[in-house]
C-alpha cells in the first residue's frame, strides 16, 4: 500500500509483572497488537527470574534496564539511566516511529522522540496525577541530593508535558492534566472491563473483604490492615484476603498493624493471575481500594 509504514513501538514501562496495574496494562495491550508491529519494551524494573539482557516475547522484544548512580552523585540514578538506555537503544535493529511512555522517571524518552521528530504518546496513571501536585522547590543551604531531585523533577515536568498525546483512564486525572496541556492533546480512555473473563459466577457470597493490588503503603493496605481491629470487636465473622504481591513493603510491615483479635482474620494471598480473580471477586462481599 503506498505511504503504509511498520509500525515500530517503543514502550517505556514495566512488562510481565502480576503485581503492577501499568504492568497488566502494557502487556495485555502489546500482546493484542497485530503480529506486523514490531514492539520494544524498555522495562525499568527487572525481574529477578530473566537476564538483564532481556528477552523476545512473540513479536515483542523486552529490554530490561537496571538502574545504577555516579559514585559520590546522590539521587543521580536517573542520569545513569538515561545514558545506559540511550547507548542500548541506538542498537536496536528496529528503530521506533512512535513512543509510548508509562513513566515520569522517563522524561529521556521524550527527548530521543523530539530528536527523531517521532510522535509520543504518554499514558497518565495515578501515580503520575500524584507527581504533578508536588511542588518543585529550591531550599536555601539544601543538600546535593535535594538539588538534584529537584532538577531533575523539573525536568521530568518540563518533557513530560510536550508528549503529542496525553491520555489517562478518569476525569479527575483528566482536569489535573489539562491544567498542563491543551486540550486537544488529552484523550480519556475509561478502562475497559473483558466481560468474556469477568462475569458473574453463581456462587454464593461470602463475608469476606477483598483488596486487590500492589502490597504498598501508598496503596493505603496498612490502614486498612489496621481497621480490621474495629471490624473484628463488631464483625467478628467477617475475614479480609489481601491480593498483590510484596514489591515495596515486605509482609512483616503489614503485619505491625494486626492484633490478636485480626491475626487469624487477615490473609495475605500473593500475586495471582488473571484466570483467578474473578473466581475470588464473586466468593467477597466487598471490595476495598484504600488508596491514600
Amino acid at each position: 500500500m503506498p505511504g503504509y509504514q511498520t509500525l515500530n513501538l517503543l514502550v517505556v514501562g514495566p512488562y510481565g509483572e502480576t503485581t503492577s496495574g501499568p504492568s497488566r496494562v502494557i502487556t495485555e495491550v502489546v500482546h493484542g497488537l497485530s503480529s506486523d508491529i514490531h514492539v520494544v519494551v524498555v522495562s525499568p524494573k527487572k525481574r529477578r527470574d530473566v537476564d538483564r539482557r532481556g528477552f523476545v516475547d512473540g513479536n515483542v522484544e523486552v529490554v530490561y534496564q537496571a538502574c545504577g548512580q555516579v559514585p559520590g552523585v546522590p539521587g543521580s540514578h536517573n542520569l545513569v539511566e538515561i545514558l545506559r538506555l540511550a547507548s542500548r537503544l541506538r542498537r536496536l535493529e528496529y528503530k521506533p516511529n512512535l513512543v509510548w511512555v508509562h513513566s515520569e522517571a522517563a522524561f529521556w524518552a521524550y527527548w530521543l522522540s523530539k530528536f527523531r521528530r517521532t510522535p509520543c504518546v504518554a499514558t497518565i496513571h495515578g501515580v503520575f496525577g500524584d507527581f504533578y501536585q508536588r511542588e518543585t522547590m529550591l531550599k536555601l543551604r539544601a543538600s546535593p541530593s535535594h538539588l538534584f531531585s529537584s532538577l531533575m523533577r523539573w525536568l521530568q515536568k518540563t518533557e513530560f508535558r510536550k508528549a503529542s498525546v496525553l491520555t489517562t483512564y478518569s476525569d479527575y486525572l483528566g482536569q489535573l492534566i489539562l491544567a498542563i496541556s491543551p486540550r486537544s492533546r488529552v484523550v480519556i480512555i475509561p478502562n475497559g472491563v473483558n466481560t468474556t473473563r469477568f462475569q458473574p459466577l453463581n456462587e454464593p457470597r461470602e463475608k469476606i473483604i477483598l483488596y486487590v493490588g500492589r502490597m504498598a503503603a501508598i496503596k493505603g493496605v496498612h490502614v486498612l490492615v489496621e481497621s480490621m481491629k474495629k471490624v473484628a470487636r463488631r464483625l467478628p465473622e467477617w475475614r479480609l484476603w489481601l491480593v498483590g504481591g510484596a514489591l515495596d513493603q515486605p509482609i512483616s510491615f503489614f503485619e505491625r498493624f494486626m492484633d490478636s483479635s485480626t491475626r487469624q482474620r487477615i490473609e495475605f494471598l500473593g500475586a495471582i493471575s488473571n484466570a483467578e480473580l474473578p473466581g475470588l471477586l464473586s466468593r467477597a462481599s466487598i471490595f476495598v481500594m484504600p488508596t491514600l
